[in-house]
């Protein structure tokens, strides 16, 4: 199914609110146009704190020790290189980053950690 607009599902047990917004990041175009769209969001609600979650996996089969904090800070770098050309207004953005190759329930422990109201994701919309 594919849809010809932005498509917002809201739990029936939940008020449409926008306190906290999660938004999952590759460090893609669309990611930054999720970015945007959940800055603006924000822009216009000042109560909004919006987390940028990014799921990374070390495909290592040897490590040495402090490895993942090596990998931790390249990620980190790699944040700040991908947030630098967005448009942020200003917006309260809090990055997160968990390791892991269970991406969708990653994103779903982390909405649940942070109580957010709103997952923002963008597509390349070539799914059926």
């Amino acid at each position: 199914m594919k849809a010809p607009c932005s498509v917002r599902l809201t739990p029936s047990n939940r008020v449409a609110q926008q306190r906290r917004a999660l938004v999952p990041v590759d460090f893609s175009e669309n990611a930054a146009v999720a970015v945007e769209v959940v800055a603006s969001l924000a822009w216009h609600n000042s109560a909004t704190s919006c987390f940028l979650l990014q799921v990374y996996f070390n495909e290592s089969i040897y490590v040495f020790e402090g490895y993942d904090q090596v990998l931790r800070a390249e990620k980190e770098q790699d944040y700040r290189q991908f947030i630098s050309p967005i448009n942020c207004r200003n917006a309260r953005l809090i990055p997160l980053f968990e390791e892991g190759s269970n991406v969708d329930r990653i994103i779903g422990r982390a909405a649940e950690r942070h109580d957010v109201d709103l997952i923002v994701m963008s597509t390349l919309g070539r799914g059926r």
